[in-house]
């Protein structure tokens, strides 16, 4: 499922499932992009409302620090390490111009 690093930043639309104590969860509006200033795939998702601080948060944020994830392989390594299945993504084009 390899994906070449985009010619500038781009965010690909994903629908994440994940199996926990409560039962399957599944985001159909998390993200999945690539970041030139981090020169990093990064994804979140799973975005809930945190009652301690009143705002919303992310239940999985990765991705966020310089080179963590090079290539999509490794970004996807990961969520399926974490027990995230990748269940179907789309380019998002509005956010890039380059040839995925």
């Amino acid at each position: 499922m390899s994906v070449p690093i985009p010619a500038s930043d781009a965010r690909w639309w994903a629908t994440l499932s994940v199996d926990t104590a409560i039962g399957k969860r599944t985001d159909r509006n998390a993200i999945i992009g690539y970041d030139h200033q981090l020169q990093s795939f990064f994804c979140h998702g799973f975005e809930y409302y945190d009652e301690t601080t009143g705002a919303d948060a992310l239940g999985l944020l990765l991705g966020i620090e310089h080179r963590q994830y090079v290539t999509f392989d490794e970004r996807i390594s990961r969520l399926n390490e974490l027990g995230v299945d990748l269940v179907e993504w789309e380019l998002d084009h509005a956010s890039t111009n380059s040839d995925i």
